[in-house]
């Protein structure tokens, strides 16, 4: 068990966890060995994002040369192209995800647009050009609220919250002072959590406006930070015009608000590369390139984090898997859960399981749509499936000894019934039709275990499942 503490030297030469490194497979042996998972796909190209769909086997990857590409991977042992887009004018995709629509996606560039694009229809929905001035990379992108609130971050430390109904930008943070490597939204408490490079993350507040009459009269003028542009000389299709791009400090009045919450302090000794939330948003947890993690309480930023070694290698990726489970994706591909419990204001972090390892490391990694693999997609072009049932408790090996044992039962009645018509012999009549009858049972028997085994495997991550599991001796 590792304690979490304040950030100090002692904390540099606490012992790392210990667990057994799997070898990963070689390409040609995956399918015949990993018979519960899709084989690893090679791509054409070098990637840098990778997003799941919510509701089907379906992921997509957002290439260098521009373009994305959306796969099936439903039937494992043959996972299909479904579409290819190229709408970024060759500019590398830095970041790409689903609609909550389930009908499209949204991704940024190198150049720094964003593209919205209808899967369904095959046309493109709304591109936002040099969405951060002078053309600067934008990093990442995510949904926030109802298909048309969003959140951009981009290679300077500038957040920028867009109505696409508006074409253009209700509010930009410009708190952090280097580059915007995470994004991380709780839509239960609206907070949006930003990572930063320079070491500091932030919380911003996405929340609906309340336009009642007694609301408005109560605030002043001063208080409207999302006042509409005042009239004067300029025209208002200029005003348009700039907050389309995102330029003016007039921000166009939409009915969702945003506004800094909360923001740590940046440390020159930190560079976060990722950002999640744990336990239904009461701590937050940031990674760090030393191989730490910084865990914050909930609408507490501004106090000292306490830091957490996990890795010996930098820690690129942080992906939540359950409610207090999440996993940590080293720069050499080393795949491990953790489990964060919290004892008041103490936290307590503890090694699950290793998952597996991504060759020559992980750019971009998702959950699926049902918790069964997380996919990753690495430096070596190739996109892979790591299992994760056995870190929710439910795990192919399990399934297969219930198989076991249930073969081993029918065994020991067979031999009992055995016994019985040795002591009691019957007619030939009744006993053709108990030969009969062990027949059928052994049917049903047969049936039952595989319908308990699909079952297992549909609803892996119920917890009932595996508490009702006996222990074995």
């Amino acid at each position: 068990m590792i304690h979490s503490d304040t950030f100090k030297d002692e904390i540099a030469s606490a012992p790392l966890p210990s667990y057994k490194i799997t070898k990963l497979l070689p390409h040609h042996q995956e399918q015949s060995q990993l018979q519960f998972a899709p084989r690893a796909i090679k791509l054409n190209s070098w990637s840098f994002a990778l997003d799941t769909h919510e509701q089907k086997d379906v992921f997509v990857v957002g290439h260098m040369d521009g373009a994305f590409e959306c796969f099936n991977y439903e039937d494992f042992a043959n996972v299909e192209q479904i579409s290819r887009v190229d709408r970024h004018d060759g500019n590398a995709i830095q970041d790409i995800h689903f609609l909550a629509s389930n009908r499209g996606t949204v991704s940024s560039d190198s150049s720094g647009s964003i593209l919205f694009y209808d899967l369904e229809k095959d046309k493109t929905r709304l591109k936002i050009k040099d969405a951060h001035d002078g053309n600067t990379s934008v990093h990442k992108v995510l949904e926030l609220e109802e298909d048309h609130i969003f959140a951009s971050g981009d290679e300077n430390g500038i957040v920028k919250i867009w109505d696409t109904r508006l074409k253009g930008c209700i509010r930009t943070i410009d708190e952090h002072a280097d580059e915007i490597t995470g994004l991380m939204y709780n839509e239960d408490s609206g907070a949006l959590y930003v990572s930063s490079a320079d070491g500091s993350v932030s919380h911003v507040e996405i929340a609906r406006r309340d336009t009642s009459v007694d609301k408005a009269k109560k605030l002043s003028k001063k208080k409207r930070k999302f006042a509409p542009p005042p009239q004067g000389p300029t025209s208002s299709q200029s005003h348009a015009a700039d907050n389309a791009s995102g330029k003016s400090k007039l921000y166009l009045s939409s009915e969702y608000r945003a506004k800094l919450y909360d923001i740590s302090k940046p440390s020159m000794k930190k560079n976060y590369t990722s950002v999640v939330d744990m336990l239904q948003g009461s701590a937050i947890i940031c990674g760090i390139t030393s191989g730490y993690i910084d865990v914050y309480n909930y609408g507490m930023l501004y106090h000292s984090a306490r830091g957490v070694r996990l890795e010996a290698e930098p820690i690129e990726h942080l992906l939540f898997l359950k409610e207090n489970i999440f996993c940590a994706i080293s720069a050499k591909g080393s795949l491990n859960a953790f489990t964060l419990t919290k004892d008041k204001q103490q936290f307590e972090v503890d090694l699950a399981q290793h998952i597996g390892e991504h060759e020559e490391g992980v750019t971009s990694c998702a959950l699926d749509s049902e918790g069964k693999f997380v996919i990753t997609v690495g430096n070596d072009q190739y996109v892979r499936f790591f299992d994760t049932r056995d870190v929710f408790g439910l795990s192919i090996s399990h399934e297969e000894e219930d198989v076991a044992d249930e073969e081993e039962k029918r065994d020991d009645e067979a031999d009992r019934t055995g016994d019985a018509e040795e002591l009691h012999p019957a007619n030939n009549e009744s006993s053709m039709v108990h030969h009969t009858n062990l027949a059928t049972t052994e049917t049903r028997s047969e049936f039952s275990t595989k319908s308990a085994s699909s079952r297992k495997r549909a609803n892996y991550l119920e917890p009932t499942v595996h508490k009702k599991k006996k222990k074995r001796k």
